[in-house]
């Protein structure tokens, strides 16, 4: 958390490219301390008196409280496990009230849409999750969760948005980017899907059937007919009886023979 406080820092006090030459820094070599004085100009004592106010501002009243916010955060533990929704959910709120900044793994957001949904009411818990992942919130399960959710309610583009942060924290996870990828697809951005499902062919997956169709799919979208036509032979070389595949390549054939 402390890292990542520094960086916004850094960006709102320097600007964000600054964190960029930082980067390039380290790439040469140079410590913390010589990044700092070569991207921000000053020594790092200076910086850590910068910081450490930037902080106080910020944080000074939260972290004056700071044993009893995590006497309640560990009580609002014990009311999930035990099930007690109700007041489970009005403590979150006074969590948060408090610092709705924290976003960790166990962030009262998460609990709070938890109780809202064993409560009912499914739309305070997608409220929860949407502050959840506006606030930086990453844990990929919920998410997941989060992105289903507006699927459901057909709020496609900002689900696109959500997912795209999971493939940051989990790029390996190869459902990710083939579900990332047909929701591109479906809103008309096969170019992105295409990426997408590149990356899950990558991947490995166990159904490369699949994998090749849905690249075979984008191609088309994309107006690229004869690649679209090498991932399908692709993808009924491993699965000879894949129909969706079949009917997309005869689909491709006829409309070929048709101009």
């Amino acid at each position: 958390m402390q890292a990542g406080l520094v960086c916004r820092y850094i960006d709102e006090r320097y600007g964000h490219a600054k964190l960029g030459e930082m980067l390039l820094a380290y790439r040469e070599g140079l410590d913390t301390s010589e990044a700092i004085g070569r991207a921000l100009g000053l020594d790092a004592p200076k910086f850590d008196r910068e910081f450490q106010s930037y902080v106080e501002t910020e944080f000074g009243a939260f972290l004056a409280g700071l044993e009893s916010w995590r006497r309640s955060h560990a009580e609002l533990g014990r009311l999930v496990d035990s099930g007690s929704w109700k007041r489970a959910a009005e403590l979150a709120d006074e969590l948060l009230a408090e610092h709705p900044a924290y976003v960790e793994p166990d962030s009262p957001w998460l609990a709070l849409a938890r109780a809202r949904d064993e409560l009912g009411q499914p739309d305070a818990a997608l409220a929860a999750l949407r502050d959840y992942w506006s606030r930086g919130g990453y844990d990929p399960a919920a998410l997941k969760d989060l992105a289903e959710r507006l699927v459901a309610g057909a709020e496609h583009a900002t689900a696109i948005d959500v997912l795209n942060t999971v493939a940051l924290v989990q790029p390996l996870d190869d459902e990710l980017h083939g579900a990332l990828g047909d929701l591109l697809l479906e809103a008309g951005r096969p170019a992105e899907a295409l990426r997408e499902y590149g990356i899950l062919l990558a991947l490995e997956p166990h159904d490369r059937a699949d994998a090749y169709f849905r690249l075979a799919r984008a191609h088309s979208r994309s107006g690229n007919i004869e690649q679209s036509k090498q991932y399908l032979l692709a993808a009924l070389d491993i699965a000879p009886g894949y129909r969706p595949a079949q009917r997309l390549l005869l689909e491709l054939t006829r409309a070929g023979q048709d101009q």
